[in-house]
């Protein structure tokens, strides 16, 4: 068996404020096999005195959203990175990211989906 995967980056080394923070855009899972998400929060060289978060959110329908898993949060440390990987259920139609903000300086996000588009069988 072999799988064909293609891969989307949702948050693109984005920095993200003291007291900003952002939703990104629904990402259509329906015609996915299996999704990873990877996460990497990066401080500067003055880390923040509140960590910055990044919140899976999945939906049946592109409305109703729901907390996945345990909110991630970064570090708080200078020059700290906090890496962290989620797999979501094969039923899942639709993910978005909410991107909590840090306090303090400045941390640089990046969401990536890793995806399943495709399995061949022999």
């Amino acid at each position: 068996m072999a799988a064909t995967k293609d891969f989307v980056t949702v948050v693109d080394s984005e920095s993200i404020p003291p007291g900003g923070g952002q939703t990104t855009a629904a990402q259509d899972l329906r015609t996915r096999y299996d999704t990873m998400v990877s996460v990497k929060l990066t401080n500067g060289a003055t880390g923040p005195s509140a960590a910055a978060t990044v919140q899976v959110e999945i939906s049946p329908d592109n409305t109703n959203w729901y907390a996945f898993g345990a909110l991630i949060v970064g570090k708080t440390g200078n020059d700290a990175i906090k890496i962290a990987f989620v797999e979501l259920p094969l039923e899942t139609n639709y993910v978005r990211f909410v991107v909590g903000p840090p306090t303090g300086q400045a941390v640089t996000a990046l969401v990536q989906l890793s995806r399943v588009t495709e399995l061949l069988w022999g």
